[in-house]
């Protein structure tokens, strides 16, 4: 009997490799965006090659966190969008007294 796979559209996984990009032998542990941010090199280098995931993989594999939350959007909406999620670090939050108090 086949499941219910979350997030069918993530459909590809990279096989772990080395630096030099030779295979380690290790399975992959995820499934990804082709576009994911987590095989790209400090300097433009990217590590592995994304490959379309086996039904198996579908089945058994996660998707990618960083993957979902691209997809998902700023909101949350759902809405498909390849840029790489917003730093939400940056965000400054008002506070009621702020908008007073600045004159906003």
């Amino acid at each position: 009997m086949v499941g219910t796979v979350e997030h069918p559209d993530i459909r590809y996984v990279v096989y772990p490799v080395h630096l030099d990009g030779t295979p380690t032998g290790a399975r992959p542990r995820l499934r990804h965006d082709p576009a994911c941010s987590h095989f790209e090199w400090g300097d433009g280098t990217v590590l592995g090659t994304p490959q379309p995931a086996t039904e198996e993989q579908m089945q058994t594999l996660r998707a990618c966190k960083a993957c979902i939350e691209t997809r998902r959007g700023p909101r949350g909406d759902g809405r498909y969008d390849r840029k790489r999620p917003q730093d939400r670090r940056a965000v400054s939050y008002l506070q009621p007294d702020d908008v007073l108090d600045r004159g906003l």
